[in-house]
């Protein structure tokens, strides 16, 4: 798996380690990891597949429920977004309340909200007056955009941050899982050029019996 982007102290005097999108490994915490704490070896507190976005009209949480199994459930994690224009990650582990509920807050630029807002409308001619639209308010569609644009930005930002820092890369080579990246044009090709084959092979036996019974 990959590396965790976040490693922070917190309660009950212990390590955490935290990716935003994507899984990673460490310790006993490996593949589908959002949150782990380092107690034992490595506890999942949270899972990437398990994560739901939950809007309390300004506020943002992001839930991760999959944790490792306890008494009475299960670690669950929750991480508050919090809008800061003057930073551009940090994360804090702020308690565990109850027990294996653990309560965590990104604070970015990347979580500031964004209005959207239009112009003024013209009314019909008999009244010749403009009035300007109420204000919409984000979709859930437009929040799952921002947050996949968030992702993007931090795994790019802090995966070149460490192949520059701790890998001494430079130029191409700063691009995180760059030979991934080389190859996804290649791959598209061919899963293209196999389901153009397959369709063909269908429209062919198709025909063929078409043929066959007439």
């Amino acid at each position: 798996g990959g590396k965790p982007y976040f490693k922070v102290h917190g309660p009950p005097g212990s390590d955490y380690t935290y990716n935003l999108c994507q899984g990673f490994t460490d310790g006993k915490c490996a593949g589908d990891v959002a949150v782990c704490q380092d107690m034992n070896g490595g506890n999942v507190c949270g899972r990437q597949s398990a994560a739901e976005f939950v809007v309390n009209g300004k506020q943002v949480t992001l839930n991760y429920g999959g944790g490792d199994k306890v008494s009475g459930g299960q670690r669950v994690s929750n991480v508050t977004l919090v809008c800061d224009h003057g930073t551009l990650a940090k994360l804090e582990v702020t308690a565990e309340k109850p027990r294996y509920h653990y309560l965590l807050t990104l604070t970015s630029s990347f979580a500031c909200p964004v209005k959207v807002t239009t112009g003024p409308t013209r009314e019909p001619s008999t009244t010749k007056s403009l009035r300007r639209k109420p204000e919409e308010t984000l979709s859930l569609g437009s929040i799952l955009d921002i947050a996949l644009l968030v992702c993007i930005v931090f795994y790019f930002v802090i995966g070149i941050s460490i192949m520059r820092v701790k890998y001494q890369a430079t130029g191409s080579d700063l691009i995180p899982l760059k030979n991934f990246w080389i190859s996804v044009p290649g791959l598209v090709k061919d899963g293209a050029m196999f389901f153009a084959s397959a369709v063909r092979r269908c429209v062919y036996r198709s025909s063929s019996q078409h043929y066959e019974s007439v």
